[in-house]
């Protein structure tokens, strides 16, 4: 009866223990999930007031996209928000003066259109704009003691692809005479080609947005800036726009016009500036072949002479490159690729083949050019003597040994001599690197031997 007595004792005392556990890892449980959850509701507390912060912040925020791709067009660019270059003089800043463009390619404008200006904050430009972020990396912040964006003392300014590239400097001339001169550092689509609001708007300005926005927008002003172009701010600005010419890239010429100026072409025989072009084709095509040219000479070490192996378009051939491969190209590639970026063929397999012409034009570029035979049989020099070849001429030439060579007539510079965009003969040595000045323009370096065969021209 003792021994019974003992053994249920043992019974309920273990019970009572296993209970008592049960209960503890159950309040320990408990507590683990409220720890949990409180530390769950904090960090979303901080995210939350992180954000409220910014949002109230009266220091410059910037939109740049710092986890973007890394390489040799991007990466972080924050320093530049902290070193915002300023200067108070009108038409200069920390990157030099501006001058005006002479024998730039020139674009006129219809009547009653280039009206109204809008703006932009600069630091909102980020990694996914290409081309607009590589000329932030390039150029810096810059901005005048207005809060105009300024690069080489132009006003950064936004338009569609009719003015020219990202990177190109234009100056846009008002029905007044006014002269703004620019540099484009973004592209923008429109209700047409001209520009947004049925192109009465047609350059917008990059501007510093802690200058030109309130508070409540990420910048120190008291109120939102005034567009410019009224009546109390740059009324100068308030007529329409006449016409807009284009004077090369800042990618392949960073000092400015100046180089633009001293290689302005001309016709020896009349002294006149010659290469001047109401096509807007011509002028696309051109802009889009200054910018490829830093490429070619870049990566010249890498680029072979080929008819074979050629990247069907100029972003593949750009990212082959970068990534150290060897690439074909041949005298058409470039022009090829500015085709295609101008959306007027989808392939890059436009040339010009002895005894038939040229090759694979599509609809859309036929609809754009027109073929010309008064100069067949001629060389390049007695056809431009004779004035039958046009800035922007596409043109095959049949040479004397039985092959063929394509090329864009781009005019004369100052001494009379022939210059011409390509990315073949021209552009390569017989020594590596093959392609060492780009794709154009230089000089045209094929003899009398060799005859045109066609010529593709642009409409006006």
């Amino acid at each position: 009866m003792k021994k019974s007595k003992t053994v249920l004792i043992a019974l309920i005392l273990t019970l009572v223990v296993t209970i008592l556990c049960t209960i503890r890892i159950a309040y320990a449980d408990s507590q683990n999930k409220t720890e949990a959850s409180s530390n769950s509701f904090g960090l979303m507390q901080q995210n939350f007031d992180t954000k409220k912060v910014e949002q109230n912040s009266k220091t410059s925020l910037t939109s740049y996209d710092k986890s973007g791709p890394k390489g040799e067009d991007f990466g972080d660019i924050s320093g530049l928000s902290n070193s915002l270059a300023t200067n108070t003089t009108l038409g200069t800043n920390s990157q030099g003066d501006y001058s005006k463009i002479v024998g730039g390619s020139e674009t006129t404008i219809p009547k009653g259109l280039g009206k109204k200006h809008s703006y932009t904050s600069w630091q909102s430009v980020n990694s996914s704009n290409a081309d607009a972020f590589s000329l932030v990396r390039k150029t810096g912040l810059q901005f005048d003691n207005e809060g105009f964006a300024r690069v080489r003392g132009r006003y950064v300014v936004i338009c569609t692809k009719v003015f020219g590239a990202v990177g190109d400097y234009v100056d846009f001339y008002k029905e007044n005479g006014t002269v703004i001169p620019c540099i484009i550092g973004d592209l923008k689509g429109g209700s047409n080609k001209w520009g947004t609001s049925g192109g009465k708007d047609i350059v917008d300005f990059f501007v510093d947005r802690n200058t030109w926005y309130p508070v409540d927008e990420g910048g120190n002003a008291s109120k939102k800036h005034v567009n410019p172009g009224t009546k109390s701010f740059h009324s100068e600005w308030s007529g329409t726009l006449a016409k807009s010419v284009n004077g090369g890239s800042y990618f392949s010429n960073t000092s400015g016009t100046k180089t633009v100026q001293d290689t302005t072409v001309v016709d020896p025989s009349t002294d006149e500036i010659s290469n001047k072009t109401s096509s807007e084709y011509v002028h696309q095509m051109i802009s889009l072949l200054n910018s490829y040219s830093p490429t070619f000479n870049k990566y010249g070490s890498k680029i072979g002479y080929s008819n074979g192996y050629v990247p069907q378009t100029y972003s593949a051939f750009l990212k082959s490159l970068k990534k150290g491969n060897r690439v074909g190209a041949n005298c058409a590639t470039c022009i090829n690729y500015a085709l295609e970026d101008m959306g007027l063929i989808s392939r890059c397999n436009v040339y010009y083949r002895h005894g038939q012409g040229f090759q694979n034009v599509t609809t859309k570029l036929s609809r754009v050019t027109k073929r010309i035979s008064k100069a067949n049989g001629l060389s390049v020099k007695q056809a431009s003597k004779q004035g039958l070849l046009k800035y922007g001429d596409i043109v095959g030439l049949k040479l004397s040994n039985g092959s063929q060579h394509t090329f864009v007539y781009a005019g004369l510079d100052k001494k009379g001599r022939i210059l011409n965009y390509e990315s073949g003969g021209s552009a390569r040595k017989s020594a590596a690197p093959h392609f060492p000045y780009g794709c154009g323009p230089f000089k045209f370096t094929y003899g009398e031997s060799h005859k045109i065969g066609s010529i593709l021209r642009f409409v006006d």
